[in-house]
């Protein structure tokens, strides 16, 4: 009887009738799907998170060996390192280009230092990371910096965070 009944009912009063009867999303669907968003972001930052650790350690590794060759650069033009007192010698005369002083200019807002060492035969490169993790990748990569003193690379400072090396 029931469904002699609907087929009886106009159209309009049908499908005011299914809108009643199916109210909406219920709050388990609801969850269900937040639950599958949420899945799927873990997912993606798990995928990506190393990609932006890589890519950071990347720009650090270029920042020093751009420095480094600015560094060879002054040594090339002047026969030793005597002029090099402090890291804005090297932006005063050009040798770098966005720096200033090299407090809290480097790309993790850390502090870059190059000075004369051994008599202004070498001189010396220290370079502020986030963390020692950061400081021993670096002297990992330190072997592919033209000039530097072989095993002269190592980590000191804070948290083992501050990269040293020397350049020949």
């Amino acid at each position: 009887m029931g469904i002699e009944r609907e087929m009886e009912m106009p159209k309009s009063d049908q499908v005011k009738a299914a809108m009643r009867k199916q109210a909406g999303i219920t709050v388990p669907q609801i969850l269900i799907g937040l639950l599958i968003i949420a899945l799927i972001g873990a997912a993606i930052v798990s995928v990506l998170a190393p990609q932006v650790a890589n890519v950071r350690m990347d720009n650090a590794f270029n920042e020093i060996y751009n420095i480094n060759t600015a560094v060879q650069k002054m040594k090339a033009y002047k026969g030793n390192y005597e002029p090099l007192t402090s890291f804005a010698v090297l932006a005063q005369r050009g040798y770098v280009d966005r720096y200033t002083t090299g407090v809290s200019e480097n790309y993790f807002d850390g502090t870059v230092t190059v000075v004369s060492a051994n008599e202004n035969l070498d001189a010396t490169l220290t370079y502020e990371l986030l963390n020692g993790e950061d400081c021993l990748n670096m002297v990992d990569r330190a072997e592919a910096f033209p000039g530097i003193v072989p095993g002269s690379a190592s980590c000191a400072g804070a948290n083992n965070a501050t990269f040293t090396m020397t350049v020949d």
